[in-house]
């Protein structure tokens, strides 16, 4: 009769075990379906099988999820148009406009003599990049150093003095057509901005010197700065190829090069 007791009482004992741990499985099953939702793919461990709380999860104030794949698109394409429309805005345009230009330059072409010009330049501005433009300068010349040095050498030597042959220029005039490469601004020790144009120039040029003259070519390089919508301050450099009659006998031609630096003040018609 107590056999048959112990055999109830523990028969019942274990299946109270089997009761209960079929229990906290299901409990722990259901406690952790969540986390397996959020990531279905993510292996099960301990750390997922806890569900991550904070203060802001319990008061529903946690912060919008931010799209960073999105914000990168968004900075290449919109915000590089808006770096461009900024790029492209011309406070000072020349489109449509006449410009004239007072210059005056330093003609190098003779090793023997000093040369300055003197002149207008009048252009009409096609688009903000090209422009045709006709120019005119009268040439003034003296004996430089070299000149009297060669003189004197002669009578240092014990002949009679003589002097270099020169054929100085005495105009030159021209049309060329400009291209404006560069279009920028400058900070002037941190108190003023400066706008400025560079352009590059190519033309045909016709020389009278004091025997003769001839058609040339050539090549330049300028730079604009503008003081206002009206008025500008201009630098030029031009390299011209041409030739001259040089006076000897008989009378023979030569070939120059000549370097020509101008500045300038210039002023935009409306």
């Amino acid at each position: 009769m107590m056999n048959h007791q112990h055999s109830s009482r523990g028969f019942g004992f274990g299946i109270g075990r089997i009761l209960t741990i079929f229990a906290l499985t299901v409990s722990s099953a259901m406690a952790a379906q969540p986390a397996q939702q959020a990531n279905p793919t993510a292996p099960a461990s301990p750390d997922t099988l806890k569900v991550q709380t904070s203060d802001a999860d319990e008061a529903g104030t946690l912060p919008e999820r931010i799209d960073v794949q999105s914000m990168k698109r968004r900075y290449w394409t919109v915000g590089n148009e808006d770096l461009m429309d900024v790029v492209q805005n011309r406070r000072y345009t020349k489109k449509g406009r006449w410009e004239a230009a007072l210059k005056y330059g330093f003609w190098s072409d003779d090793a023997f003599q000093d040369q300055k010009s003197i002149g207008l330049s009048l252009g009409y501005h096609i688009n903000e990049f090209l422009s045709l433009h006709a120019f005119y300068s009268s040439i003034s010349h003296s004996n430089n150093q070299a000149y009297t040095a060669a003189g004197d050498a002669t009578v240092a030597a014990g002949g009679s003095r003589v002097n270099p042959i020169v054929n100085p220029g005495k105009s030159v005039m021209g049309a060329e057509a400009r291209g404006s490469l560069v279009y920028g601004k400058l900070s002037l020790l941190g108190s003023k901005i400066i706008y400025y144009d560079f352009n590059t120039a190519i033309g045909l040029s016709q020389h009278q010197a004091q025997i003769g003259s001839s058609i040339g070519y050539f090549f330049g390089l300028g730079q604009q700065f503008f003081l206002n919508k009206t008025w500008f301050v201009g630098v030029d450099w031009r390299l011209l190829w041409h030739s001259d009659k040089f006076p000897t006998t008989p009378e023979t031609s030569r070939s120059l090069t000549t370097s020509w630096i101008q500045i300038g003040l210039g002023v935009f018609f409306p």
